[in-house]
């Protein structure tokens, strides 16, 4: 079979199957550790209770599930026998209608301990939790016609079918209230109502979703993309067995590395192509890398010669009408094209995040060290360029007069808190403390929800990218009647007398430099300058050599149309 590369989704479908189909043939080599027995103290538990009651999902395919003749098997059972083979605890495995039923008899103590439990704030009031024993990535599915997506934000107003009782469908309610969530009583129905056409897309735990749409024939899905959502797999166990909990923790960790190997590989898994090898597939990975490259080295070269045109027919008076025209029409020209390029990378590189996501979860244990540095570079990668292309195609709007400002009501701390919060693994990074304090209760407003997020989003970065390692930044959300008042704080460098003069023009780049190493385009405060503008509000800053500078941005709470 010789198939072409037509399309991304192609193309990432090979790249997972050449890197997996690579990664298997390497042993993944046995633990260097000597097997933990139970300590004498853990001896003496076991023989206190011998009998361990757990409960598990029978509908969480492959970790736990009935099969045709309504006996329970997947990955946990057979973990659990493994626990058992090494320790001599026996487990008594049973399960309910559903997991809602699974839960409620837990909180009722007929079970110990309950297998593949995510972790909730309402859970750790009820249960023990141990650390996670696996970790899989969150997948969106939706049927094959739709576009890949790239955020959870895409599906605003759509309808997201979810099982009740999942931690998933708890986090959707709360950071993403916009979705219209259609609650089923596990997977299946939630897979089943978008392959029907009753919902628009789900949001499921990507080994689940995968072993599912193959075993229920459900041809006509897809994964559509990767969300920011982890699910880790944790026991939750009665919470007057603390003992328990410390035992099942070091019991997990000291199991052999080639056995949880073994088990997992029988479970989950890709189809493999043998014809396929990484040389097939590597020119087209690398032309793809650099038509990416270029378009990017193309549109900064259009945007300089621009510049020279305009300075150029500036200087030559006679001309300046039908100059004038001229730089109308390449300007015009310029946008399309801007316009154009981003849409014809938005998806690839969509399909290049989703595609080595899959491929990082597919390997697993497997992954040799080189490729999951390869995996992590293209992804450090992609992201860098998907910035660029959303900070372009922001200033082609604006400056092309299409900006639309929409006029919905929103939750300011909402969109504030949640901006905040995706810095923080970053600022994290760099010993960087994110601050943020918010007016109680809720903070409504009408107006351009996204174009908030723009201004906290490139304050925010520049804050964190331009601060030294260690410092704190701070974001405060303040309401005074009909205004909203931003303000972000950072212990940067400050800004030079030189530095004032071009802070919001476009392409500037200042005397400070990233603290990190970053990349820095000079677009981020020109454009929050013109959203700031379009909102009919007010920048402001202040700034000192050596302390630091604040930027204080005020909105009015209701634009008017």
């Amino acid at each position: 079979m010789n198939v072409p590369l037509k399309n991304g989704r192609l193309f990432i479908r090979l790249l997972g199957i050449v890197l997996f189909f690579q990664a298997s043939n390497a042993r993944l080599s046995a633990s260097s550790a000597q097997e933990t027995f139970p300590s004498a103290e853990d001896r003496g538990w076991i023989a206190q209770h011998p009998v361990v009651r757990v409960g598990v999902d029978p509908d969480w395919a492959p970790f736990s599930f009935r099969d045709s003749q309504g006996r329970l098997q997947g990955v946990d059972l057979e973990l659990l026998d493994l626990i058992s083979k090494h320790t001599g605890l026996r487990f008594e495995v049973s399960t309910k209608a559903n997991w809602d039923k699974v839960i409620q008899a837990a909180r009722a103590g007929e079970f110990d301990l309950l297998a593949s439990t995510a972790l909730s704030p309402q859970r750790q009031k009820e249960f023990l939790f141990s650390d996670p024993y696996f970790n899989f990535p969150v997948a969106l599915v939706t049927r094959q016609k739709e576009p890949f997506l790239i955020s959870l934000a895409q599906l605003r107003g759509r309808r997201v079918a979810s099982p009740r009782e999942h931690v998933t469908t708890e986090a959707l309610a709360s950071d993403y209230p916009e979705l219209m969530l259609v609650l089923t009583s596990n997977t299946s129905e939630s897979l089943r109502m978008v392959s029907n056409g009753k919902a628009d897309a789900t949001v499921v735990q990507l080994a689940h979703a995968s072993y599912l749409i193959r075993d229920l024939g459900l041809t006509n899905l897809k994964v559509s993309g990767i969300t920011d959502y982890q699910f880790d797999l944790r026991y939750a166990i009665r919470p007057d067995w603390r003992e328990f909990q410390i035992f099942m923790d070091k019991t997990v960790m000291s199991l052999p590395k080639h056995e949880v190997a073994e088990i997992l590989s029988r479970w989950i898994h890709v189809e493999r192509e043998p014809w396929i090898t990484w040389n097939t597939v590597k020119p087209y990975f690398f032309g793809f890398a650099l038509l990416i490259a270029a378009g990017g080295i193309l549109l900064i070269c259009w945007n300089t010669l621009q510049r020279r045109e305009i300075a150029h027919r500036r200087r030559t008076e006679v001309a300046l009408k039908a100059a004038h025209d001229r730089l109308e029409r390449l300007n015009d020209d310029k946008n399309s094209i801007m316009q154009m390029v981003a849409h014809d990378l938005r998806n690839p590189l969509t399909g290049i995040v989703s595609g080595v996501e899959f491929v990082k979860f597919e390997l697993g244990q497997k992954a040799d060290p080189p490729v999951l540095e390869s995996l992590n570079e293209i992804m450090g990668l992609s992201g860098r360029i998907q910035n660029l292309v959303d900070q372009l195609v922001t200033v082609t709007t604006l400056e092309s007069g299409e900006l639309t400002l929409k006029q919905e009501k929103y939750d300011a701390k909402m969109i504030a808190r949640r901006t905040v919060e995706s810095f923080r693994t970053v600022a994290s990074g760099k010993d960087i403390e994110l601050k943020a304090s918010y007016p109680p209760g809720e903070c409504m407003a009408t107006g351009d929800p996204l174009a908030l997020e723009r201004i906290v989003e490139n304050l925010v970065s520049n804050a964190v990218k331009f601060s030294p390692f260690p410092s704190v930044v701070e974001l405060e959300l303040e309401v005074r009647e009909d205004w909203l008042i931003l303000r972000v704080k950072d212990q940067g460098p400050g800004f030079t007398d030189e530095d004032k003069k071009k802070l919001f023009k476009k392409f500037s780049h200042l005397s400070a430099r990233p603290t990190a190493g970053e990349t820095s385009t000079g677009l981020g405060l020109s454009i929050v300058k013109a959203l700031v503008t379009a909102l009919n509000g007010e920048i402001l800053y202040e700034t000192k050599p050596a302390v630091g500078t604040t930027f204080v941005v005020t909105l009015p709470r209701h634009l008017k149309g």
